[in-house]
Order: structure tokens, then C-alpha cells, then sequence
């Protein structure tokens, strides 16, 4: 008994004496952990949430580690502040991360929200999105020509066919609601021609018109009066009216003035005319209140819920619900020369894709699952991990000494986007 109280001793000894070594020397971390454990207990953090939060018991506290997070302890309990003024979760740390936590400790409640865009996000972040990007650039750089080269001619059958169908298939939904579109383009024409445009034509544009076009009309008409044959026109209006004459030698008449005098009169000043007419559309396009005018009725159509759900229906009716357009691209996909070209493509691509879904599904090291395919597991599968707090410790910053068992207090933003 003697010698075993003896050894005993030397081994408590030893062990203590390794226990206050390792506190100062980062080769003892296990030992520093263990005594740390033993007789310390967890550090205390106190997350102070808006009273709104949902922080149940046993919500994880992770640290950033590298590209995912390490989970450093769990909220063991909340209370709420007097009035209501913040829910204050209650988290026990490990103690051997507890000093790495300083009032400077950015602390965040994350809520998983469970959708597809979140999980999206979770499964592909940006870098792994950005590896995804490089590999698909790689093999659009490799394939890409062989692939358009082969389904070019299948593309362009398919395209042509498609636009045939759908040209026929729209004319035809037009005439079957042509009694809707009649009944808004009358509300419009009122609204918007008759009580908008309509005074401003009359009040503004009207006179620029005027005065941009009178010179050019003024001497073209100057000229066509000169040529004008008052007397020869007279005269077979007189000869037209006599009995047993051509009763439209007026007209024929006139008809010769304008095919040998005005008509190459006008053709010969066409120049100034196009001219003109720019300049007129300039003044009219540019003129501030024509396009207040523009500019409302646009915000009107594009805002009008009648034209939209007239569009949508028109749109379900040519493209969605189409299935005349459904079989032929069904006919088109199945065609036997297609299917051939993809099976061909397939078998080049696949270790390509195989790369982008192993960065999807794997870790680095390729010898496990991602952590971000296990976070969307647990989420989704198990229900676990929908609330957490995230807390990013300054580096370099420790736990203020002197605190004893105080906890650190934390003020924390809410993120329900997860």
C-alpha cells in the first residue's frame, strides 16, 4: 500500500506539473484542454437579440473555419430583458475558445429559411461558384465549336419551324381577343390622345409645325400656282357642262396638270421636302411637353392591369399552353440524328460535369461530403441547424483579463436570409 500511494503520488505530481507547463507552451493544448474542462467549466456569452428573435435552447454558437464554421458551444438558455427592450440568449463556450471572444465579437442570429434560392446560395457559395465558372469556361473553350458546328442545321430547322407555328398561332389569338384590344386602345385613344396629346398637338407642336414647314410650302405653292392653267381649266368646266360633252373633262383635265406639271414639280424639291418633314419629327419629338405626354402614357400602359393580364393569357395561349409547339420540338429533340450528336457530346463532357458535381458534393480533400451539403442536409433532412448564432472574433483581441466568471456581452444582428 505504501508503494502504491508512493507511485501514485510521483504520477499526480507529474501530471500536475505537465498541466502548469502546458499553459504557457502551445505543445500542451491537450492537456491544457483537459484541466481547462475539468475545472473551469464553459465561458459564458451573453447575445443580446431583438425581443422578436427565436433563439431556442440548444442552438449551435460556430466560429468561422476556413470556408465553413466550427461549432464552439450551444445557447443554453434566454431571458427576456424588463419592458421587453431584448431577448438575451444565454451561451455556454468552450472554455478553450472563450478567450478568443472580446467585446469587439461580431455576433449574428442566422435563420435558414429553407428556400431554394438559400439553398442555392448554401450549396454553391461564391467560391465554389467561381471554380464552377472556370470549369464550365474550359469546357465551352474545348467543345463549344464542335457542338455549334453539329446541332447548327438541327437548330435553325427547329427555330424556322417554331416561328412559322407561333407567327400563325399569334395572328390567330390576336383576332380571338381583337374585341379586348379594341376596348383598350379606345380607352387609351381617349385618355390619352384626345385629353393629353390632342391639346398639346393643338397648343404647342401645331405652331412649330407652322413655322417650320411655311417657308417650303409657301414656294412650292408660289410655283404651282404659276403653272396652274386657270383659263384651260375653266374652259372644261364650261365644255363639260354643254350637252352631248364628256362629262369629266374637268377632271381629265386637272389629272394632266398634275401628272405633267405637279407631280415633277414636287419631285424635283423632294430633297427640301424630306428636309422639312425631319425637321418638323425633330421639333416634335424634342418638345418637352410632347414627351411628359410620351412618358405618362407609356407609365400608364406599362402599369395597366387589364393590357397585362390580356398579354399573359395571349402569351399562355401561343407559347405555355401550345402543344402543337410542345410536339414539335418533342419531334425535334427525338430525332435520331440529335440524339446521336448528344450521345457523343455526353461522353465528352461527362468528366467535366463529373468535376462540377464533385465540387458540389465533396470536400476539398475528396474523401468526404461538402459542409455546405451537409449544412442543407441537416437543415432540410434532419430539421437541425434552421437557427444559429455566428460569432467573428477580432483577431488578436482576448477576453478582458480580470473578468472572472463574467460573461461577455454581445450585442447581435438578425439574419433571416441564413
Amino acid at each position: 500500500m505504501i508503494v502504491g500511494a508512493a507511485v501514485w503520488t510521483v504520477l499526480g505530481a507529474a501530471l500536475a506539473s505537465a498541466l502548469a507547463l502546458s499553459s504557457g507552451h502551445p505543445g500542451g493544448s491537450v492537456a491544457r484542454r483537459l484541466y481547462r474542462h475539468a475545472f473551469e467549466g464553459p465561458t459564458r456569452v451573453e447575445v443580446r437579440l431583438p425581443s422578436w428573435a427565436q433563439c431556442p435552447r440548444g442552438t449551435r454558437v460556430v466560429v468561422p473555419d476556413g470556408p465553413t464554421f466550427v461549432a464552439i458551444g450551444e445557447v443554453s438558455g434566454t431571458r427576456l430583458e424588463p419592458g421587453a427592450r431584448a431577448l438575451v440568449a444565454l451561451a455556454d463556450v468552450a472554455p478553450e475558445r472563450g478567450d478568443e471572444i472580446g467585446p469587439g465579437t461580431k455576433a449574428t442570429l442566422l435563420m435558414a429559411p429553407g428556400t431554394a434560392a438559400w439553398i442555392t446560395r448554401t450549396l454553391v457559395p461564391k467560391e465554389t461558384a467561381e471554380r464552377i465558372r472556370k470549369e464550365i469556361d474550359a469546357l465551352r473553350a474545348t467543345h463549344q465549336e464542335d457542338i455549334v458546328r453539329t446541332l447548327r442545321p438541327f437548330v435553325k430547322e427547329t427555330v424556322n419551324d417554331a416561328a412559322t407555328l407561333l407567327l400563325r398561332d399569334f395572328r390567330a389569338a390576336i383576332e380571338r381577343h381583337r374585341p379586348e384590344i379594341e376596348s383598350i386602345l379606345a380607352r387609351y385613344r381617349e385618355e390619352t390622345i384626345e385629353k393629353e396629346f390632342v391639346p398639346v398637338f393643338r397648343e404647342s407642336v401645331w405652331p412649330q409645325v407652322v413655322e417650320i414647314s411655311r417657308p417650303t410650302l409657301e414656294s412650292i405653292a408660289r410655283e404651282l400656282w404659276d403653272e396652274l392653267p386657270l383659263w384651260s381649266l375653266g374652259w372644261n368646266y364650261v365644255w363639260g357642262k354643254l350637252p352631248k360633252t364628256p362629262g369629266d373633262a374637268l377632271e381629265q383635265r386637272f389629272n394632266r396638270f398634275l401628272e405633267e406639271k405637279a407631280v415633277p414639280l414636287l419631285r424635283s424639291r423632294q430633297d427640301e421636302i424630306r428636309r422639312t418633314a425631319e425637321e418638323v419629327v425633330r421639333a416634335i419629338s424634342t418638345n418637352p411637353q410632347v414627351q411628359d405626354v410620351v412618358r405618362r402614357a407609356a407609365d400608364r400602359v406599362a402599369n395597366d392591369p387589364e393590357l397585362q393580364a390580356l398579354l399573359r393569357r395571349i402569351l399562355e395561349e401561343v407559347v405555355t399552353e401550345n402543344q402543337e409547339l410542345v410536339k414539335l420540338l418533342e419531334r425535334r429533340w427525338n430525332d435520331p440524328r440529335v440524339q446521336r450528336a448528344m450521345e457523343g457530346f455526353s461522353a465528352r463532357l461527362q468528366p467535366g460535369i463529373d468535376k462540377i458535381i464533385n465540387m458540389v458534393l465533396l470536400n476539398e480533400a475528396g474523401d468526404g461530403i461538402s459542409p455546405h451539403l451537409a449544412r442543407v442536409l441537416r437543415t432540410e433532412i434532419l430539421q437541425k441547424d434552421t437557427i444559429w448564432i455566428r460569432l467573428e472574433p477580432v483577431p488578436g483581441e482576448r477576453r478582458p483579463a480580470g473578468t472572472g466568471n463574467a460573461p461577455v456581452v454581445l450585442e447581435a444582428r438578425v439574419d433571416t436570409d441564413g
